[in-house]
């Protein structure tokens, strides 16, 4: 009968255990299917609203293929970031994907229905700022997780583990009986039980009062040695004190000393050289009304491309033409120039939607990433200097969103 219980209790584990890892399998889909019909509705909206930008080539040519069916297929997290990334949408995949793991890693083994659904729409509560399909990902989940019970079907595995565990309950009890009475049959070789707790009661109030006492000690001997520490300080403060007093005064009566030996060789030399004064004057006057000239830089403005790597831009991409350039530079010489953000009709929202290739090589924010926002302020111009066929940037233009 023992071997039986065992075997049916490593059964009844084995059970739970692949059930557990079945419902994290089906509860990482889920979170993925949600991902992909949130993505879907995202870029689908985004391209309807900006059909000239080349997000609605990418939506109508690649995206919308390839998650138009969620239900049916199961895109991954991994290839639901690659495929943003690659198709013009990598700024919403920032927001996107770390919703994704969020999800997945709140999961728990004791979620029901109800509670799993709930949770994965919480960790998607950010990406739902410019869409609705709250309700139809609420019905999509509720078909997904299928081996996740409603509350009443919890209640009623628990009434089942209960009644399986109670079929041996008979037996259970027999073998306490068996080890009581072999302890029964001991008992007078050893320490009543009120004994063996007095004992260490007592122990526990010796080692208490051991503790006390040598923390005591230690804590009169640490004020010890701070009260010696600040005496010492002290000491050391008040030698110091005196010593620059004394090198003050010795340095002030250097200084006064020279003021007089100065005074005495001025007066020396007004003396001696009366006679030379007054032409000296004049030409000291005429010398001041000689207006002195001052050069104007001549600067000018040209207008650049994104740059070609990290704080680099293409020189032969710097030019006068305004045409498809997202730069605006105030040249101050030929090797020298200020630079900022060239707001154009599309282009704040072009660099908002990829920020690694048009803004973070030459720029800083000092704001989140807006992704809503039309015009990019630059609050203070970046510097470049022209190196060979590049310009170099040496510090990034601060920016915020408009």
């Amino acid at each position: 009968m023992y071997k039986l219980f065992t075997l049916l209790l490593v059964i009844l584990f084995t059970s739970l255990t692949l059930n557990a890892q079945n419902s994290k399998e089906e509860y990482d889909n889920a979170v993925d299917y949600c991902a992909c019909k949130i993505a879907y509705a995202y870029t689908e909206d985004f391209a309807s609203k900006n059909p000239s930008l080349d997000e609605k080539k990418s939506f109508d040519e690649v995206i919308s293929k390839q998650l138009n069916e969620c239900d049916k297929n199961n895109v991954s997290s991994s290839v639901l970031e690659k495929l943003l990334k690659e198709n013009n949408f990598n700024g919403f995949s920032k927001t996107l994907i770390p919703d994704v793991k969020k999800a997945k890693n709140s999961y728990s083994d004791n979620f029901n229905k109800e509670e799993a659904i709930n949770n994965i729409l919480i960790s998607f509560k950010l990406s739902f700022d410019k869409i609705d399909i709250k309700s139809e990902l609420s019905n999509g989940l509720n078909n997904k997780l299928q081996s996740f019970t409603t509350n009443e079907n919890a209640v009623g595995k628990e009434k089942t583990i209960t009644n399986v565990n109670s079929n041996y309950t008979e037996e259970i009890n027999r073998l306490e009986q068996l080890i009581k009475s072999k302890k029964e049959e001991k008992s007078d070789s050893f320490i009543p039980n009120w004994l063996l707790l007095g004992l260490l009661l007592l122990s526990s109030i010796i080692l208490f009062i051991y503790n006390y006492v040598n923390n005591k000690k230690l804590n009169e001997r640490i004020d010890r040695r701070l009260s010696k520490s600040e005496y010492d300080q002290t000491k050391i403060s008040s030698n110091q004190s005196s010593n620059r007093n004394a090198n003050n005064s010795r340095f002030e009566r250097d200084i006064n000393q020279k003021i007089l030996d100065l005074n005495i060789a001025v007066e020396r030399l007004q003396n001696t050289k009366t006679i030379s004064t007054s032409p000296s004057v004049q030409k000291t006057s005429y010398t001041k009304n000689i207006p002195q000239s001052i050069q104007k830089e001549i600067q000018r403005f040209v207008y650049a491309k994104t740059p070609i790597s990290d704080k680099v831009f293409n020189a032969s991409d710097v030019t006068e033409n305004k045409d498809g350039k997202f730069y605006k530079f105030l040249i101050k010489d030929n090797n020298l120039a200020e630079f900022e953000f060239f707001n154009t009709e599309n282009s704040a929202i072009r660099a908002v939607n990829a920020p690694d290739s048009f803004l973070y090589p030459a720029c800083e924010e000092t704001e989140p990433l807006n992704q809503n926002a039309k015009r990019i302020i630059t609050n203070k111009p970046g510097i470049a200097i022209k190196q060979d066929d590049k310009w170099i940037v040496k510090e990034k233009a601060q920016i915020t969103y408009e």
